[in-house]
C-alpha cells in the first residue's frame, strides 16, 4: 500500500476527527484525510476510487457506520475498514467484524490505533502480494499447459514414487497410438510400445538418484505395429512438493531416414568425385598428347608448302600458287588452334607461367597492329591507332600481351565487314593511374546483350545470325581473360548490336599478379542431379531438426 494514505473518515464531530488525525501522524503514518458525515458524500468520496482506508463512526444523526461498511463490502471489497466509535458493545463489536470490518477502535481508546492502522496495512500489502504470486502462479501454469498441449514432443509425466504415469500430452498419444485413459497410470515398462523394459526400469532407478538422463535413439512401436525411432530424454523435478519425472519423446523417424538418404547421396557424390576427376585428368592427357601430336606434322606441312611456294622445288604456276597460299593460311590457322588448346590445357592444370620483365606496352601493341595490317587491309578495313607514346614501361610478359592483342584485333577483323574501321587505342586508366588501359573498338555486327556475359566462357561462341559462320574453336576470348588475370587486371566488352564492339583491359604497371589456378573438372548437368537431390536433404533435414548434425555436401564442379 502506498504512502501518504488516503483515508476516508466518517464523522461528523469536527474534534473527534482531528484527534483521529493528529493520533496517527504522531504514530508515524503520514496519511491525507477526507472527513465526510453523511451517505451522499461518503458515496462520492468512494467514487473516486483512491481511498486506501475507510475509518467510520457508528453513529451520526444522518448515517450510520454499519450501513457504510456494507456500501463498502459491496462496491469496494478490498477496501480496509475500521470503526472508530464512542461506544462499542462486544455483540456489535463482533457483528462489525463478521460483517467485514477489519478492525474496531475505541474514541477512549485511540492508541490502539496507530498499531491497528499498521496491522490493516500490512495485512493488505501480504494481501496484494499473495493474489499477485497465486496470479503469477496461475498464468505459469496456464503457459506450461499451453506449451504441454501443443508441444510437438511426446510428452509424459510420471510420479517419481511409484513410476506411474500422471500425465500425457495429446502428441503422445498420437505417437504411440494410445488413448489418455490406456496411459495414466501404467508404467512406462507396461506400454507395448517400449519394447526394452530393462532399460524403462534402469532408466526410473537412475532417476531416483540423478536429475537428467538421454538417449540419442530408441526403437518404439506403435499400438497399431509400426515403429518408430525416438529421442527419449527424463529429468525429475519437484512439483508443489512432489518430485516427479517428465519424459520427452520425440519422433526422429523421418530425420534418420533423412539421414540416411543423406549419406546414401554423399556416397554416390564422392564416388561421382572421384570419377569426374579421373575423367578430367584423362581429358587434359588427351588433350595434350593431341596437341603436341598434331604439332610435329602441321610444322612439317607448313614448312614444305612454303618450300614449294618459294620454288626451291621447282616451278610452280598461278593456280598452283593460290592453293598453295591456302594451304599455308590453313596450316597457320590451324597452328593457332593448336596453341590455343594447349594454352586452355596449361591454365586447367596450372601449369601456364607468365614471365614478367619491364616491356614498352607501346612497342608490343604497334607489333601487334603490324601483324594484323595485311588481314585488314584485304577486307578494306581501316586501323589506325591512338597511342600514348609518354607510357613508361610497364612489368608484363611481351608475348602473352601480344597473344591477347592479335586474339581481339583477329576477333575484330573477323567480325567487322568490309570497308569498316578498328581502333586501337593505348594510355593510362582514368580510374586508376598506376594501370594502363588498351582498347580495340570496332564497327562490326556487335554482340547481342544476353550474350555478353558469357562471352569469355570456355569454348563459348557468339550465336546470332550468320555470326558462327566465322569458325573459331571458343577458346580465343577465355584465353584473352585468363592471361589478364594472371598479370592482374581486368577485361570486359562493351557492345551494340549492329554498330560495333569495343574489347578492353587494363593490366598493373608493376607486377601484380593472381594466384594460382586451381583445375575445374568435371560436367555441370552431371553432377547437378547429385547436388539439388543433396542439398534437398539438407534442407529436409533442417527443417526437421535444426540442430541435426549432419554430412556436409562438397564437390568439384565444371564451369
Amino acid at each position: 500500500m502506498k504512502f501518504p494514505l488516503h483515508i476516508l473518515h466518517l464523522e461528523d464531530d469536527p474534534l473527534d476527527a482531528a484527534l483521529v488525525q493528529s493520533t496517527l501522524e504522531a504514530g508515524g503514518i503520514t496519511c491525507s484525510v477526507t472527513r465526510v458525515q453523511d451517505r451522499a458524500d461518503f458515496l462520492a468520496a468512494l467514487e473516486r476510487r483512491d481511498v486506501d482506508l475507510v475509518l467510520a463512526d457508528l453513529a451520526l444523526p444522518a448515517f450510520d457506520g454499519m450501513s457504510a461498511l456494507q456500501i463498502v463490502r459491496e462496491k469496494w471489497p478490498n477496501v480496509p475498514f475500521i470503526l472508530v466509535s464512542g461506544r462499542l458493545g462486544e455483540e456489535l463489536a463482533i457483528e462489525s467484524l463478521k460483517s467485514g470490518a477489519t478492525d474496531y477502535v475505541l474514541k477512549e481508546r485511540l492508541s490502539r490505533l496507530v498499531p491497528a492502522v499498521r496491522r490493516t496495512v500490512q495485512e493488505v500489502r501480504e494481501r496484494v502480494e499473495r493474489a499477485r504470486a497465486e496470479e503469477a502462479l496461475r498464468f505459469s501454469e496456464m503457459r506450461y499447459r499451453r506449451l504441454f498441449e501443443s508441444a510437438k514432443d511426446g510428452i509424459a509425466v510420471l510420479n517419481a514414487k511409484t513410476g506411474r504415469i500422471i500425465d500425457a500430452n495429446p502428441f503422445l498419444m498420437d505417437l504411440l497410438g494410445y488413448s489418455r485413459e490406456e496411459l495414466l497410470g501404467r508404467r512406462l515398462w507396461e506400454i507395448s510400445s517400449f519394447k526394452d523394459t530393462e532399460l524403462c526400469k534402469t532408466a526410473f532407478f537412475e532417476l531416483q538418484t540423478v536429475d537428467y538422463i538421454s538417449y540419442g535413439d530408441l526403437p518404439l512401436e506403435t499400438k497399431d505395429g509400426r515403429r518408430r525411432d525416438v529421442e527419449f530424454v527424463s529429468n525429475a523435478y519437484l512439483a508443489e512438493h512432489e518430485r516427479v519425472i517428465q519424459c520427452n519423446i520425440r519422433d526422429i523417424t523421418e530425420r534418420k531416414r533423412v539421414e540416411e538418404r543423406l549419406r546414401g547421396l554423399q556416397a554416390q557424390l564422392e564416388q561421382t568425385n572421384r570419377e569426374l576427376v579421373m575423367r578430367n585428368q584423362e581429358a587434359q592427357y588427351f588433350y595434350h598428347t593431341l596437341s603436341h601430336e598434331l604439332k610435329t606434322p602441321l610444322t612439317s606441312a607448313h614448312e614444305f608448302v612454303s618450300i614449294v611456294m618459294d620454288g626451291l622445288a621447282g616451278a610452280v604456276n598461278e593456280t598452283q600458287l593460290n592453293y598453295l597460299r591456302i594451304a599455308k593460311e590453313s596450316c597457320t590457322q590451324l597452328s593457332v588452334y593448336i596453341n590455343d588448346l594447349l594454352d586452355a590445357t596449361r591454365l586447367e592444370t596450372g601449369k601456364l607461367h607468365i614471365e614478367l620483365k619491364p616491356a614498352s606496352v607501346e612497342a608490343v601493341v604497334q607489333r601487334a597492329i603490324t601483324m594484323i595490317q595485311p588481314e585488314a587491309a584485304a577486307k578494306k578495313i581501316h586501323l589506325s591507332a591512338e597511342l600514348d607514346g609518354n607510357l613508361p614501361n610497364a612489368v608484363v610478359d611481351k608475348s602473352r600481351i601480344l597473344q591477347i592483342l592479335t586474339n581481339l584485333l583477329n576477333n575484330a577483323v573477323k567480325f567487322t565487314p568490309e570497308g569498316g574501321s578498328i581502333v586501337v587505342k593505348l594510355g593510362p586508366d582514368p580510374k586508376r593511374p598506376d594501370h594502363v588501359r588498351i582498347s580495340v573498338a570496332d564497327t562490326g555486327c556487335g554482340i547481342p546483350k544476353d550474350q555478353i556475359e558469357r562471352i569469355f566462357e570456355r569454348l563459348y561462341q557468339v550465336k546470332a545470325g550468320d555470326i558462327t559462320s566465322q569458325g573459331g574453336i571458343g577458346l580465343g576470348l577465355y584465353l584473352c581473360r585468363e592471361l589478364v588475370f594472371l598479370h592482374g587486371g581486368n577485361i570486359w566488352v562493351e557492345s551494340e548490336l549492329g554498330k560495333g564492339s569495343t574489347f578492353s583491359f587494363v593490366i598493373p604497371k608493376q607486377s601484380v599478379t593472381k594466384g594460382g589456378h586451381v583445375p575445374i573438372v568435371g560436367d555441370q548437368y552431371e553432377i547437378g542431379e547429385t547436388l539439388r537431390l543433396a542439398r534437398e536433404a539438407q534442407n529436409e533435414i533442417g527443417f526437421l531438426n535444426k540442430n541435426a548434425k549432419t554430412p556436409q555436401i562438397s564437390a568439384v564442379t565444371s564451369v
